[in-house]
Protein backbone atom coordinates (compact mmCIF):
# COMPACT_ATOMS: atom_id res chain seq x y z
CA UNK A 1 0.00 0.00 0.00
CA UNK A 2 1.08 3.60 -1.00
CA UNK A 3 1.31 6.16 1.77
CA UNK A 4 -0.40 10.07 1.42
CA UNK A 5 1.77 12.57 2.92
CA UNK A 6 0.14 15.86 3.75
CA UNK A 7 1.89 19.13 4.00
CA UNK A 8 1.47 22.00 5.23
CA UNK A 9 2.80 25.30 5.81
CA UNK A 10 1.20 26.68 8.96
CA UNK A 11 0.80 25.07 12.50
CA UNK A 12 -2.89 24.60 12.98
CA UNK A 13 -5.19 21.99 12.60
CA UNK A 14 -6.86 21.45 9.15
CA UNK A 15 -10.12 19.38 9.61
CA UNK A 16 -10.51 18.65 5.80
CA UNK A 17 -6.79 16.87 5.75
CA UNK A 18 -8.23 14.80 9.08
CA UNK A 19 -11.40 13.98 6.96
CA UNK A 20 -9.58 12.38 4.16
CA UNK A 21 -6.90 10.95 6.20
CA UNK A 22 -9.44 9.17 8.17
CA UNK A 23 -11.26 7.65 4.46
CA UNK A 24 -8.21 6.42 3.71
CA UNK A 25 -7.00 4.71 6.20
CA UNK A 26 -10.54 2.96 7.03
CA UNK A 27 -9.37 1.86 3.01
CA UNK A 28 -6.09 -0.03 4.01
CA UNK A 29 -3.91 3.11 3.00
CA UNK A 30 -1.11 4.89 5.06
CA UNK A 31 -1.08 8.62 5.86
CA UNK A 32 1.96 11.17 7.34
CA UNK A 33 1.53 14.80 7.85
CA UNK A 34 4.79 17.43 7.91
CA UNK A 35 4.38 20.84 8.87
CA UNK A 36 6.80 22.79 7.06
CA UNK A 37 9.33 21.19 4.73
CA UNK A 38 13.35 20.23 4.92
CA UNK A 39 15.43 17.49 3.86
CA UNK A 40 14.44 15.31 6.97
CA UNK A 41 10.85 15.57 5.58
CA UNK A 42 12.39 13.10 2.47
CA UNK A 43 12.97 10.18 4.86
CA UNK A 44 9.47 8.54 5.01
CA UNK A 45 8.84 9.38 1.29
CA UNK A 46 9.26 6.22 -1.12
CA UNK A 47 8.86 6.25 -4.61
CA UNK A 48 4.82 5.91 -6.04
CA UNK A 49 3.76 8.18 -2.73
CA UNK A 50 1.65 11.00 -3.12
CA UNK A 51 2.33 14.42 -1.65
CA UNK A 52 -1.14 15.85 -0.59
CA UNK A 53 -1.63 19.84 0.09
CA UNK A 54 -4.74 21.73 1.21
CA UNK A 55 -3.82 25.88 0.31
CA UNK A 56 -5.84 29.12 0.47
CA UNK A 57 -5.11 31.99 -1.35
CA UNK A 58 -1.36 32.65 -0.18
CA UNK A 59 -0.16 29.48 0.13
CA UNK A 60 0.17 28.20 -3.42
CA UNK A 61 3.16 29.11 -3.84
CA UNK A 62 5.12 27.72 -0.75
CA UNK A 63 3.52 24.43 -1.93
CA UNK A 64 4.51 24.58 -5.52
CA UNK A 65 7.93 24.94 -4.41
CA UNK A 66 7.87 22.11 -2.31
CA UNK A 67 6.44 19.87 -4.55
CA UNK A 68 8.62 20.50 -7.26
CA UNK A 69 11.43 19.95 -3.93
CA UNK A 70 10.28 16.69 -3.31
CA UNK A 71 9.47 15.90 -7.38
CA UNK A 72 12.85 16.70 -7.71
CA UNK A 73 14.25 14.03 -5.38
CA UNK A 74 11.06 11.10 -5.51
CA UNK A 75 8.97 10.15 -8.58
CA UNK A 76 5.38 10.92 -6.82
CA UNK A 77 2.55 12.71 -7.43
CA UNK A 78 1.25 15.64 -5.83
CA UNK A 79 -2.61 16.83 -5.19
CA UNK A 80 -3.59 19.93 -4.56
CA UNK A 81 -6.91 20.73 -2.50
CA UNK A 82 -8.51 23.10 -0.68
CA UNK A 83 -9.93 26.45 -1.29
CA UNK A 84 -7.19 27.66 -3.65
CA UNK A 85 -7.39 24.82 -5.60
CA UNK A 86 -11.28 24.81 -5.70
CA UNK A 87 -11.31 28.36 -6.96
CA UNK A 88 -8.52 28.71 -9.13
CA UNK A 89 -8.33 25.29 -10.70
CA UNK A 90 -5.96 27.22 -13.52
CA UNK A 91 -3.17 25.82 -10.82
CA UNK A 92 -2.83 22.38 -12.44
CA UNK A 93 -0.78 24.47 -15.31
CA UNK A 94 1.60 24.79 -12.76
CA UNK A 95 4.73 22.87 -12.45
CA UNK A 96 4.49 20.67 -9.52
CA UNK A 97 1.40 20.28 -9.69
CA UNK A 98 -0.37 16.60 -10.77
CA UNK A 99 -3.47 16.93 -9.60
CA UNK A 100 -6.14 18.99 -8.59
CA UNK A 101 -9.28 18.20 -6.34
CA UNK A 102 -12.16 20.59 -6.54
CA UNK A 103 -14.78 21.04 -3.55
CA UNK A 104 -15.37 18.12 -0.95
CA UNK A 105 -12.39 16.03 -1.40
CA UNK A 106 -12.74 12.88 0.66
CA UNK A 107 -14.16 10.09 -1.95
CA UNK A 108 -12.49 12.06 -4.66
CA UNK A 109 -9.08 11.14 -2.80
CA UNK A 110 -10.09 7.86 -1.90
CA UNK A 111 -10.07 6.74 -5.62
CA UNK A 112 -7.65 8.76 -6.81
CA UNK A 113 -5.37 6.45 -4.27
CA UNK A 114 -6.94 3.40 -5.37
CA UNK A 115 -6.57 3.62 -8.61
CA UNK A 116 -2.40 4.64 -8.13
CA UNK A 117 -1.89 2.18 -6.37
CA UNK A 118 -4.00 -0.68 -8.25
CA UNK A 119 -1.41 0.94 -11.45
CA UNK A 120 -4.49 2.61 -13.17
CA UNK A 121 -4.37 5.75 -15.20
CA UNK A 122 -7.98 7.16 -14.20
CA UNK A 123 -8.34 10.47 -15.42
CA UNK A 124 -11.95 10.65 -15.20
CA UNK A 125 -12.58 10.80 -11.10
CA UNK A 126 -14.86 12.99 -10.07
CA UNK A 127 -13.89 17.04 -8.71
CA UNK A 128 -10.31 16.29 -9.99
CA UNK A 129 -8.54 17.74 -12.81
CA UNK A 130 -5.78 16.07 -14.70
CA UNK A 131 -2.93 17.06 -17.34
CA UNK A 132 -2.64 14.93 -20.35
CA UNK A 133 0.26 15.85 -21.82
CA UNK A 134 -0.29 19.06 -23.09
CA UNK A 135 -4.37 19.08 -22.69
CA UNK A 136 -6.21 19.71 -18.90
CA UNK A 137 -8.97 17.39 -18.07
CA UNK A 138 -11.37 18.97 -15.80
CA UNK A 139 -13.80 16.56 -14.70
CA UNK A 140 -17.23 17.86 -13.26
CA UNK A 141 -17.98 17.93 -9.36
CA UNK A 142 -19.54 14.83 -7.72
CA UNK A 143 -22.66 15.23 -5.90
CA UNK A 144 -22.57 16.68 -2.79
CA UNK A 145 -22.40 13.67 0.56
CA UNK A 146 -25.62 13.77 1.73
CA UNK A 147 -25.33 11.75 5.11
CA UNK A 148 -22.29 13.16 6.91
CA UNK A 149 -23.00 10.14 9.57
CA UNK A 150 -21.06 8.01 6.80
CA UNK A 151 -17.67 9.71 7.03
CA UNK A 152 -15.25 8.45 9.30
CA UNK A 153 -14.39 10.75 12.69
CA UNK A 154 -11.53 13.08 11.48
CA UNK A 155 -7.93 11.59 11.83
CA UNK A 156 -6.61 13.61 14.80
CA UNK A 157 -3.27 11.07 15.44
CA UNK A 158 -2.52 12.81 11.87
CA UNK A 159 -1.73 15.45 13.96
CA UNK A 160 -1.27 14.27 17.54
CA UNK A 161 1.02 11.44 17.13
CA UNK A 162 4.39 13.37 15.10
CA UNK A 163 3.54 17.06 16.92
CA UNK A 164 3.50 17.83 20.52
CA UNK A 165 2.17 20.91 20.32
CA UNK A 166 -1.26 19.00 18.65
CA UNK A 167 -1.23 16.86 21.08
CA UNK A 168 -0.93 19.78 23.76
CA UNK A 169 -3.89 21.53 22.88
CA UNK A 170 -6.62 21.01 25.35
CA UNK A 171 -9.23 22.44 23.38
CA UNK A 172 -10.45 20.17 20.92
CA UNK A 173 -11.91 21.16 17.17
CA UNK A 174 -15.01 19.67 15.77
CA UNK A 175 -17.27 20.67 12.80
CA UNK A 176 -20.83 19.61 13.69
CA UNK A 177 -22.09 20.28 9.80
CA UNK A 178 -21.57 21.75 6.11
CA UNK A 179 -22.31 24.87 4.36
CA UNK A 180 -23.21 28.38 5.02
CA UNK A 181 -26.63 29.90 3.41
CA UNK A 182 -25.33 33.55 3.27
CA UNK A 183 -23.66 35.69 0.91
CA UNK A 184 -21.31 38.08 2.13
CA UNK A 185 -18.86 39.85 -0.46
CA UNK A 186 -15.77 39.19 0.63
CA UNK A 187 -16.19 35.22 1.28
CA UNK A 188 -16.17 32.42 -1.02
CA UNK A 189 -19.33 30.96 0.13
CA UNK A 190 -21.32 32.32 -2.92
CA UNK A 191 -19.40 30.78 -5.79
CA UNK A 192 -19.28 27.45 -3.31
CA UNK A 193 -23.05 27.68 -3.24
CA UNK A 194 -22.94 28.29 -7.19
CA UNK A 195 -20.57 25.42 -8.11
CA UNK A 196 -22.44 22.71 -6.33
CA UNK A 197 -25.96 24.18 -7.75
CA UNK A 198 -28.13 20.95 -8.11
CA UNK A 199 -25.83 18.59 -6.83
CA UNK A 200 -27.16 18.36 -3.52
CA UNK A 201 -28.23 20.23 -0.60
CA UNK A 202 -25.54 22.39 0.45
CA UNK A 203 -26.54 22.74 4.11
CA UNK A 204 -26.02 19.33 6.03
CA UNK A 205 -25.38 18.46 9.52
CA UNK A 206 -24.58 15.13 11.32
CA UNK A 207 -26.67 13.72 13.32
CA UNK A 208 -26.31 15.10 17.36
CA UNK A 209 -25.31 11.79 18.51
CA UNK A 210 -22.58 11.36 15.89
CA UNK A 211 -20.91 14.27 16.82
CA UNK A 212 -21.38 13.49 20.83
CA UNK A 213 -19.55 9.68 19.51
CA UNK A 214 -16.79 11.70 17.87
CA UNK A 215 -15.89 13.76 20.98
CA UNK A 216 -16.45 10.69 23.06
CA UNK A 217 -13.65 8.83 20.47
CA UNK A 218 -10.93 12.20 20.90
CA UNK A 219 -11.45 12.01 25.43
CA UNK A 220 -10.21 8.40 24.48
CA UNK A 221 -7.01 8.64 23.11
CA UNK A 222 -6.33 12.66 24.30
CA UNK A 223 -6.75 14.74 27.23
CA UNK A 224 -9.80 17.11 26.27
CA UNK A 225 -10.15 20.11 28.53
CA UNK A 226 -12.85 22.05 25.76
CA UNK A 227 -14.45 21.93 22.59
CA UNK A 228 -14.20 24.37 19.71
CA UNK A 229 -17.18 23.51 17.07
CA UNK A 230 -15.81 25.50 13.69
CA UNK A 231 -18.97 25.71 11.98
CA UNK A 232 -19.59 29.03 10.10
CA UNK A 233 -22.67 29.30 12.21
CA UNK A 234 -23.09 26.68 14.97
CA UNK A 235 -26.38 28.66 15.89
CA UNK A 236 -28.20 28.27 12.58
CA UNK A 237 -30.64 25.35 12.88
CA UNK A 238 -32.78 25.59 15.74
CA UNK A 239 -33.93 22.59 15.35
CA UNK A 240 -30.70 20.63 15.82
CA UNK A 241 -29.68 22.71 18.65
CA UNK A 242 -32.26 21.87 20.36
CA UNK A 243 -31.75 18.02 20.42
CA UNK A 244 -28.06 18.51 19.94
CA UNK A 245 -27.70 20.77 23.31
CA UNK A 246 -29.55 18.70 25.92
CA UNK A 247 -27.91 15.68 24.59
CA UNK A 248 -24.10 17.55 25.03
CA UNK A 249 -24.72 18.55 28.43
CA UNK A 250 -25.97 14.99 30.01
CA UNK A 251 -22.91 13.42 27.64
CA UNK A 252 -20.01 15.65 28.08
CA UNK A 253 -20.61 18.94 29.68
CA UNK A 254 -17.47 20.25 28.74
CA UNK A 255 -16.84 23.82 28.22
CA UNK A 256 -16.74 25.00 24.40
CA UNK A 257 -16.84 27.47 21.95
CA UNK A 258 -18.79 28.15 18.75
CA UNK A 259 -19.61 30.67 15.97
CA UNK A 260 -22.77 32.22 15.08
CA UNK A 261 -24.38 35.01 13.63
CA UNK A 262 -26.25 38.05 15.52
CA UNK A 263 -29.07 37.72 13.64
CA UNK A 264 -29.69 34.05 14.46
CA UNK A 265 -29.60 34.36 18.31
CA UNK A 266 -32.62 34.01 20.28
CA UNK A 267 -33.24 34.11 24.15
CA UNK A 268 -34.41 30.14 24.06
CA UNK A 269 -30.89 29.48 22.04
CA UNK A 270 -28.76 31.55 24.28
CA UNK A 271 -29.97 29.87 27.80
CA UNK A 272 -29.39 26.22 26.15
CA UNK A 273 -25.88 27.47 25.03
CA UNK A 274 -24.97 28.15 29.02
CA UNK A 275 -26.71 25.49 30.56
CA UNK A 276 -24.38 23.28 27.66
CA UNK A 277 -21.69 24.94 29.27
CA UNK A 278 -20.92 26.95 26.18
CA UNK A 279 -18.27 29.46 27.71
CA UNK A 280 -17.33 31.91 24.68
CA UNK A 281 -19.15 32.15 21.09
CA UNK A 282 -17.92 34.60 18.39
CA UNK A 283 -19.98 36.40 15.70
CA UNK A 284 -18.58 38.63 13.30
CA UNK A 285 -19.23 42.47 13.22
CA UNK A 286 -16.82 43.10 10.38
CA UNK A 287 -17.68 46.88 10.58
CA UNK A 288 -19.16 49.11 13.18
CA UNK A 289 -20.42 51.08 9.79
CA UNK A 290 -24.05 49.69 9.09
CA UNK A 291 -23.77 50.78 5.81
CA UNK A 292 -20.45 49.70 5.20
CA UNK A 293 -21.26 46.38 6.90
CA UNK A 294 -24.73 45.36 4.76
CA UNK A 295 -24.06 47.44 1.37
CA UNK A 296 -20.52 46.81 0.49
CA UNK A 297 -19.93 43.24 2.30
CA UNK A 298 -23.65 41.87 2.26
CA UNK A 299 -23.50 40.97 5.82
CA UNK A 300 -27.12 41.58 6.27
CA UNK A 301 -26.89 41.98 10.30
CA UNK A 302 -28.12 45.47 11.50
CA UNK A 303 -26.44 47.25 14.63
CA UNK A 304 -29.70 46.45 16.89
CA UNK A 305 -29.18 42.50 16.27
CA UNK A 306 -25.56 43.26 17.36
CA UNK A 307 -26.66 45.13 20.57
CA UNK A 308 -29.33 42.44 21.33
CA UNK A 309 -26.77 39.22 20.78
CA UNK A 310 -24.36 40.94 23.21
CA UNK A 311 -27.17 42.07 25.67
CA UNK A 312 -28.43 38.41 25.54
CA UNK A 313 -25.02 36.41 25.95
CA UNK A 314 -23.86 38.91 28.50
CA UNK A 315 -27.80 38.24 30.37
CA UNK A 316 -26.53 34.28 30.13
CA UNK A 317 -23.08 34.88 31.53
CA UNK A 318 -21.31 33.71 27.97
CA UNK A 319 -18.40 35.59 27.08
CA UNK A 320 -18.11 36.73 23.27
CA UNK A 321 -15.15 37.20 20.81
CA UNK A 322 -15.98 39.34 17.74
CA UNK A 323 -14.54 39.36 14.11
CA UNK A 324 -13.53 42.94 12.64
CA UNK A 325 -11.69 44.29 9.40
CA UNK A 326 -10.39 47.58 8.53
CA UNK A 327 -9.00 48.68 5.55
CA UNK A 328 -12.21 47.68 3.08
CA UNK A 329 -12.47 49.96 -0.20
CA UNK A 330 -13.32 53.00 0.08
CA UNK A 331 -13.48 52.81 3.85
CA UNK A 332 -12.24 55.96 5.89
CA UNK A 333 -10.50 55.97 9.32
CA UNK A 334 -13.01 57.86 11.04
CA UNK A 335 -15.53 54.37 9.90
CA UNK A 336 -12.57 52.24 10.69
CA UNK A 337 -12.43 53.49 14.64
CA UNK A 338 -16.72 53.62 14.51
CA UNK A 339 -15.65 49.74 14.77
CA UNK A 340 -13.63 49.78 17.69
CA UNK A 341 -16.43 52.37 19.60
CA UNK A 342 -19.01 49.32 18.73
CA UNK A 343 -16.94 46.56 20.31
CA UNK A 344 -16.51 48.88 23.48
CA UNK A 345 -20.17 49.60 23.74
CA UNK A 346 -21.02 46.23 23.13
CA UNK A 347 -18.81 45.22 25.94
CA UNK A 348 -16.70 43.08 23.46
CA UNK A 349 -14.90 40.37 25.79
CA UNK A 350 -12.42 39.12 23.11
CA UNK A 351 -12.43 41.73 19.78
CA UNK A 352 -10.30 40.18 16.89
CA UNK A 353 -9.60 42.14 14.10
CA UNK A 354 -7.58 41.94 10.53
CA UNK A 355 -7.11 43.74 7.50
CA UNK A 356 -9.34 43.24 5.33
CA UNK A 357 -7.72 40.83 1.99
CA UNK A 358 -9.44 41.09 -1.20
CA UNK A 359 -9.17 37.21 -2.15
CA UNK A 360 -9.51 36.54 -5.64
CA UNK A 361 -12.88 35.52 -6.94
CA UNK A 362 -14.68 36.65 -4.21
CA UNK A 363 -17.14 39.59 -5.03
CA UNK A 364 -14.82 42.27 -3.70
CA UNK A 365 -11.75 40.70 -4.83
CA UNK A 366 -13.29 40.87 -8.18
CA UNK A 367 -13.92 44.58 -7.32
CA UNK A 368 -10.84 45.14 -6.33
CA UNK A 369 -9.20 43.65 -9.64
CA UNK A 370 -11.72 45.68 -12.04
CA UNK A 371 -10.99 49.00 -10.13
CA UNK A 372 -7.21 48.52 -9.59
CA UNK A 373 -6.95 49.03 -6.28
CA UNK A 374 -4.59 45.87 -5.72
CA UNK A 375 -1.11 47.22 -4.07
CA UNK A 376 0.75 44.25 -3.30
CA UNK A 377 0.55 40.50 -2.71
CA UNK A 378 -1.44 37.95 -0.55
CA UNK A 379 0.28 35.73 1.45
CA UNK A 380 -1.13 33.66 4.26
CA UNK A 381 -0.18 36.99 7.27
CA UNK A 382 -1.56 39.57 4.83
CA UNK A 383 -4.66 40.17 7.26
CA UNK A 384 -1.63 41.13 9.86
CA UNK A 385 0.98 42.72 8.29
CA UNK A 386 -0.24 45.41 6.52
CA UNK A 387 -2.93 46.97 4.05
CA UNK A 388 -2.74 45.97 -0.10
CA UNK A 389 -5.54 47.99 -0.94
CA UNK A 390 -4.17 51.68 -2.71
CA UNK A 391 -5.31 54.77 0.08
CA UNK A 392 -3.55 57.15 1.21
CA UNK A 393 -4.43 56.44 4.69
CA UNK A 394 -3.11 52.87 4.14
CA UNK A 395 -0.16 53.19 6.90
CA UNK A 396 -2.77 54.39 9.32
CA UNK A 397 -5.16 51.28 8.87
CA UNK A 398 -2.17 48.71 9.66
CA UNK A 399 -1.99 50.90 12.81
CA UNK A 400 -5.51 50.93 13.60
CA UNK A 401 -5.20 46.92 13.30
CA UNK A 402 -2.09 46.82 15.67
CA UNK A 403 -3.95 48.91 18.31
CA UNK A 404 -7.84 48.00 17.45
CA UNK A 405 -7.69 45.19 20.33
CA UNK A 406 -5.87 46.85 22.67
CA UNK A 407 -8.13 50.34 22.24
CA UNK A 408 -11.39 48.30 22.16
CA UNK A 409 -10.33 46.25 25.45
CA UNK A 410 -9.06 49.36 27.73
CA UNK A 411 -11.36 52.20 25.97
CA UNK A 412 -10.00 54.66 28.55
CA UNK A 413 -6.71 54.75 25.74
CA UNK A 414 -8.87 55.46 22.47
CA UNK A 415 -7.92 59.48 22.42
CA UNK A 416 -4.43 57.91 22.47
CA UNK A 417 -5.13 55.76 19.73
CA UNK A 418 -6.71 57.78 17.55
CA UNK A 419 -3.36 60.96 17.38
CA UNK A 420 -0.89 57.41 17.26
CA UNK A 421 -2.39 56.16 14.20
CA UNK A 422 -0.68 59.14 12.10
CA UNK A 423 2.82 57.57 13.18
CA UNK A 424 4.59 54.93 10.89
CA UNK A 425 3.59 51.36 11.42
CA UNK A 426 6.39 50.62 14.31
CA UNK A 427 7.53 47.88 16.36
CA UNK A 428 6.36 49.27 19.62
CA UNK A 429 2.76 49.13 18.18
CA UNK A 430 3.21 45.56 16.80
CA UNK A 431 4.13 44.31 20.49
CA UNK A 432 1.38 45.71 21.83
CA UNK A 433 -0.78 44.04 18.61
CA UNK A 434 1.21 40.43 19.66
CA UNK A 435 0.83 40.75 23.45
CA UNK A 436 -3.36 41.20 22.80
CA UNK A 437 -3.49 39.03 20.27
CA UNK A 438 -1.99 36.15 21.91
CA UNK A 439 -4.41 37.21 25.31
CA UNK A 440 -7.20 37.21 23.12
CA UNK A 441 -6.84 34.17 21.16
CA UNK A 442 -6.18 32.05 24.12
CA UNK A 443 -8.91 33.46 26.22
CA UNK A 444 -11.20 32.99 23.69
CA UNK A 445 -10.48 29.53 22.82
CA UNK A 446 -9.87 28.30 26.13
CA UNK A 447 -6.26 27.70 25.81
CA UNK A 448 -3.41 27.56 27.46
CA UNK A 449 -0.60 30.33 26.29
CA UNK A 450 2.58 27.91 27.46
CA UNK A 451 0.57 25.32 24.80
CA UNK A 452 0.69 27.60 22.21
CA UNK A 453 4.29 28.69 22.36
CA UNK A 454 5.56 25.52 23.42
CA UNK A 455 6.25 23.17 19.97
Amino acid sequence: MLTVHFFQEGWYEMIGSQFISAILKSHGFNTTLSVGYNESSLMSIKDGDIIAFSIMTGMEEWALNVARAIKRKRKIKTVFGGPHATYFPELIREEGCDVLCRGEGEYAMLEFVRSVNEGRDDTSIKNLCFKNKDAIISNPLRELVSNLDEIPFPDRELYYKQYRYFRNNRTKYVIAGRGCPFSCTFCFNEQMKNMYQGLGSYMRWRSPQNVIDEIRNIQRYSKTDSIFFMDDTFSLNKKWLRQFLPLYRRELGIPFVCLIRADTIDEEICKLLAHANCKVVGFGIESGDEDLRNELLKKRVTDEQIYRTASLLKECCIKFMTFNMVGLPGETTEQAFKTIELNIQIGANYPRCGIFTPYPGTVLGNMVKREDLLEGKINANTKHTGSIIKNPDRDKFTNINYLFQFAARFPAFLPLVKRGVVFPPNIFFKVIWFVMFVYIFTKSELRKTKDVFFF
